[in-house]
């Protein structure tokens, strides 16, 4: 017989960022790794299987790291596939307004995306604003690395300018809500 389960045990939606990008961009686990603990020191990424694999987003990618996070231990999911992302994000691009007035062109124009993902809700994973704190801090040093045009936050369902990335993972990594009212997303994201 087994026990019972309880709802907050069980798994649930990955928190997950997509980026956007206007041409193919290529990266380490390692280079990753190193960027993410030089800028964002409060967030803890290990990899023990694909240090220096190669990663191009013209080509399918699927990489995983460890991440050592509040709450608990959580694989962070690195996946993409050539060309755009799948969907409608015209909702998205209009929502987005004044504080990202470029957001249609950054959807139209990009060419390439990642996805990068956390689960949570796990015995021994991190809670959902533990993830997104994550997410956010990884998908900005993914950002940094290239020709990101937006990133799309299924978490809050926003699209954000990568500029404005940056600032959310600062607010993230000192254990702050990544987002607030000032940038059209939910008090309550994180």
């Amino acid at each position: 017989m087994h026990a019972p389960l309880r709802s907050d045990t069980l798994p649930s939606t990955p928190v997950t960022a997509y980026l956007l990008f206007e041409s193919p961009v290529q990266f380490t686990l390692d280079e990753v790794v190193a960027a993410t603990s030089e800028a964002y020191p409060s967030v803890t990424l290990r990899d023990d299987r694909n240090l220096g694999m190669s990663y191009d987003t013209s080509m399918p990618v699927v990489a995983a790291l460890h991440a050592e996070v509040e709450g608990g231990h959580a694989q962070l999911s690195i996946a993409g596939l050539p060309g755009r992302l799948s969907g409608d994000l015209k909702s998205q691009i209009e929502r987005a307004g004044e504080d990202f007035p470029q957001a249609g062109k950054a959807v139209s124009g990009h060419t390439d995306h990642l996805s990068i993902s956390v689960q949570h809700g796990t015995p021994d994973g991190p809670t959902r604003s533990a993830a997104l704190r994550v997410v956010v801090c990884v998908a900005a040093v993914l950002a940094a690395r290239g020709s990101t045009t937006a990133a799309y936050i299924a978490e809050i369902d926003r699209l954000i300018d990568p500029t404005a990335l940056r600032g959310a993972a600062e607010r993230a990594a000192s254990g702050d809500n990544p987002f607030s009212q000032s940038d059209g997303s939910s008090e309550d994201a994180a």
